[in-house]
């Protein structure tokens, strides 16, 4: 799969999930929306690697939890990390991280600090929103019982 070229999916239609899918993950990931070739190649990913179109039902419910539920997937996903099987949201929120790194269109890819200072600070305001997010989506995971 070359992602950032014509995309045409091998199904007639996208799933409906898989595009709404998409576009939390990618919110959650980047912010924003994402573009309808980035939304065409994860369908078209998903219909082609194996990993992503036969997947556990323990992890497709822990995946539907966080869509309908709208929890923080970035915070729960290291927390569902364990042994040599990855699980299915951290192997979407990667590919989703490529497709992303591979158009390299939104803005937080272009953000450059003008000097040292402006850079630490943003470091330091990333770095708190992380340990956030870890913590939220611990007690998440705890909470809705995910696996």
């Amino acid at each position: 799969m070359k992602p950032f070229e014509t995309c045409a999916a091998t199904s007639d239609a996208p799933s409906a999930d898989l595009v709404g899918e998409a576009r939390y993950f990618y919110r959650q990931l980047i912010g924003g929306e994402p573009s309808s070739l980035i939304i065409c190649n994860y369908v078209r990913a998903h219909e082609e690697i194996a990993e992503l179109r036969v997947i556990d039902a323990v992890q497709r419910r822990t995946v539907d939890l966080i869509l309908a539920s709208r929890l923080d997937a970035m915070g729960i996903e290291p927390w569902l990390r364990r042994g040599r099987v990855p699980h299915a949201l951290g192997i979407k929120l990667r590919l989703l991280t490529y497709l992303g790194e591979c158009g390299a269109n939104h803005p937080k890819f272009k953000r450059q600090s003008v000097g040292f200072l402006e850079a630490c600070t943003n470091m330091g305001f990333s770095i708190i929103l992380a340990l956030f997010s870890l913590l939220r989506g611990y007690l998440q995971k705890l909470r809705h019982g995910l696996l």
